[in-house]
């Protein structure tokens, strides 16, 4: 039989959800779109007494489809999306009513039809097919109660969505017995299972509910579970309720999608604040993804003098021919107190960039960063670093011999010197008769690092900081370095999967030289680091290491997924000089000047991080510089990491022709559900986590501000 001579009509049925008290409520952007048979065709007797008859299935008692026929016995079945990681805590669902028992009046007799659904009737003879999502005509206005004319309702071919399916079983025949008599009765079911698809798995014998069973009369040829993603306009954004607590290490798992007007806006932002002269605001030229943490700050510091020693009295002298000797010229200079500029902190603050994961927009090219602030109080230990002159420790006095002049009565105590002007230097030395003296000036310094550095907590970050602002990070970077970090292409989806693990102390030293050799530095940093911290990042299903990980791989390092924080970088890099040079002054003085400085080191214990709440992409007070972006799931779990060098690792996460996997297949890999969980259009838009850290008898959802609208295409790579 043609599709077009099947007698039928489409029921949409709602889904179904929990509100923030808990309650059932239908989720309008869900549904599974039913086909009922109008008509049940009974035949009866053979050759000249065959007889046809029609019958009309009265399914509604009106025309809106609100009020089922009660003279039919039905159970409900709750259909759960193959996803859902917990069956009996899904995020959406579907209750359809299946028949297990009509009756039929035909004339004067009542006919009475039974429908076995259960695993255990294997009289039925099936199809087992898949069921996609596609748009249809009548998505945005389809009539009041869900019943739907058959020609009113077509699928839209180009927006199929495989990522979103049923699989299903369609009768072909089953096995009716009336008496002692068993009939057969076809079911004309084929254009449906020719216009579905095969399942990508097989079932066993008897096996329902996945595939799913209804009665015969009822076929699921369509389905939505809401969409998957939303797009976030403007200064919009979502604040998850709970308080996630303090770990050692972390695991992200995001999928999102930057529109390009929003990477350019981030930029145009970046260079006005370049241009201006101003304290650069929070996220200035970044596009958020995610925000966490406490709003931070940095300690502003000035240049300041201290005394560290005392600058020796100066008497000049000049040669005399009247007396042929060594006369003093003019008053002593006395001894004065040295003074040095050094660094300390005011009383200021300025805000800066909280944790975040977002794009950097301040480059050439867009890219990914991740940027994690310490604790304030969580701080490292210096020394070397940015040295100052502590102490000096010079003679009390010395003299300054000038110039000297000739004559042939009364020549300079130096041979072979012809009468005529001359400096000290243009003369032999002879101590034994020039008044020739040996001084040695000792400077010693100290780290001013606590101040040059320490001035802000410390920091892991996959791009250098510089990027954005912070010059006193970036100025040792070399190319390699500056080259790090992830492209984001706009307009597609993309997946993130980070984890950090920091565990580790953090030990690097820089080069203390005597002044003759310096030794190369940049590219090397590995090789003066002792332990570091640890992150992965699968950006789009590549696993990512060294400095396609961070900028701040030390190069060299035997681990390619170690981090240093900025500071620490910056150390490895880093050279002081001890060393000791003598000189002539050309003014009668031997000088032996002595630097005495310390090698540079860093070392860092980080305390367990605290990302508090959470927010999509940016909330207050940064909520100015979120910008339009799409996020498709977002999942945070504490306390594990994974690597996700591995395959296996990766496809828990994201499938091989990239979508989301399954939710249970993360928790399965990690023996734990994340304590985050945003997953699903209804539940980003009401800041709703229904991870562990919710009460699933109490879910109520977080912040929400602007607008917050459903987007498709549903999150795949390069959609």
């Amino acid at each position: 039989m043609a599709d077009d001579e099947r007698k039928t009509h489409i029921f949409r049925v709602i889904g179904k959800t929990l509100d923030e008290t808990g309650q059932v409520v239908d989720e309008p952007s869900a549904y599974l779109d039913i086909e009922r048979s109008e008509y049940f065709k009974l035949v009866e007797g053979g050759g000249p007494d065959w007889k046809q008859t029609n019958v009309r299935l009265k399914w509604y008692m009106d025309d809106t489809g609100k009020v089922p026929n009660p003279s039919r016995e039905t159970t409900t079945r709750k259909i759960i999306p193959p996803d859902e990681e917990d069956p009996d805590k899904p995020s959406v669902w579907f209750e359809v009513d299946t028949i297990d028992r009509i009756k039929i009046q035909d004339a004067d007799q009542v006919i009475y039809h039974s429908f076995d659904n259960s695993a255990e009737n294997m009289g039925r003879k099936v199809a087992v097919r898949r069921i996609v999502n596609y748009e249809t005509t009548v998505d945005d206005d389809y009539p009041e109660g869900g019943v739907i004319p058959k020609e009113d309702y077509q699928k839209k071919a180009s927006t199929k969505d495989k990522e979103q399916y049923l699989d299903f079983e369609f009768v072909q025949k089953r096995a009716f017995r009336d008496a002692d008599q068993v009939y057969a009765i076809s079911y004309n079911n084929q254009p449906l299972i020719d216009a579905a698809e095969m399942p990508d798995r097989s079932y066993s014998p008897g096996q329902i509910n996945p595939p799913w069973r209804l009665d015969p009369l009822q076929n699921i040829v369509n389905v939505n579970f809401g969409s998957l993603a939303v797009e976030f306009s403007d200064e919009s954004f979502i604040e998850i309720p709970q308080i996630v607590p303090p770990s050692k290490k972390m695991l992200w798992s995001i999928w999102f999608r930057a529109p390009a007007e929003s990477l350019a806006a981030a930029k145009a932002e970046f260079e006005a604040w370049r241009d201006s002269g101003i304290d650069r605001a929070p996220l200035t030229g970044i596009v958020p993804i995610a925000v966490f943490g406490s709003p931070r700050t940095a300690r502003k510091f000035d240049v300041a003098f201290r005394e560290v020693g005392t600058i020796p009295a100066i008497t000049n002298y000049i040669w005399d021919t009247s007396i042929c000797g060594w006369r003093q010229n003019g008053p002593t200079t006395p001894a004065q107190p040295e003074q040095v500029a050094y660094y300390v902190f005011n009383d200021e603050t300025r805000n800066i960039d909280p944790s975040y994961i977002g794009i950097d927009c301040s480059g050439d090219v867009p890219k990914l960063s991740v940027n994690i602030v310490m604790p304030s109080n969580n701080l490292a230990s210096f020394e070397g670093a940015w040295p100052a002159i502590k102490t000096t420790d010079r003679p009390a006095a010395m003299g300054l011999y000038g110039t000297v002049t000739a004559t042939a009565e009364c020549t300079p105590p130096v041979n072979n010197h012809a009468p005529g002007d001359g400096s000290i230097c243009d003369l032999e030395h002879k101590p034994s008769v020039l008044p020739f003296n040996d001084i040695t000036n000792t400077d010693t310094y100290e780290s001013n690092a606590e101040v040059v550095m320490g001035y802000r907590p410390e920091t892991f970050r996959t791009v250098p900081a510089g990027n954005v602002g912070e010059l006193s990070f970036g100025e040792l970077m070399s190319s390699a370095a500056l080259g790090g970090g992830q492209k984001v292409t706009p307009d597609e989806w993309h997946h993130l999967l980070l984890s950090i693990d920091l565990t580790n102390s953090c030990s690097t030293d820089g080069v203390l030289s005597d002044g003759t050799t310096f030794g190369t530095l940049n590219d090397t940093e590995g090789h003066r680091t002792s332990s570091a911290c640890r992150m992965w990042i699968s950006f789009d299903d590549v696993n990512l290491t060294k400095k396609a990980l961070s900028s701040y791989w030390p190069s060299g390092y035997s681990d390619p997924n170690a981090i240093l924080p900025v500071n620490g970088y910056y150390v490895a890099d880093d050279v002081t000089v001890s060393m000791s040079r003598t000189i002539d002054d050309c003014w009668g003085n031997n000088i032996t000047n002595v630097q005495v400085q310390q090698q540079p080191k860093f070392r860092y214990t980080p305390a367990a991080f605290a990302p508090g709440k959470v927010s999509f992409p940016a909330a207050a007070p940064f909520v100015d510089m979120s910008k339009r972006i799409e996020m498709g799931e977002a999942q945070v779990f504490t306390g594990v990491t994974v690597d996700s060098s591995q395959q296996n690792v990766r496809r828990a996460f994201i499938t091989k022709d990239g979508s989301p996997a399954p939710l249970k297949k993360a928790s399965d890999l990690l023996g734990k559900k994340p304590e985050i969980l945003v997953h699903g259009s209804a539940n980003w838009k009401k800041a709703r986590n229904t991870g562990t850290l919710a009460d699933p008898n109490n879910n109520l959802g977080g912040v929400v501000v602007g607008q917050i609208e459903k987007f498709k295409p549903n999150p795949k790579l390069g959609k």
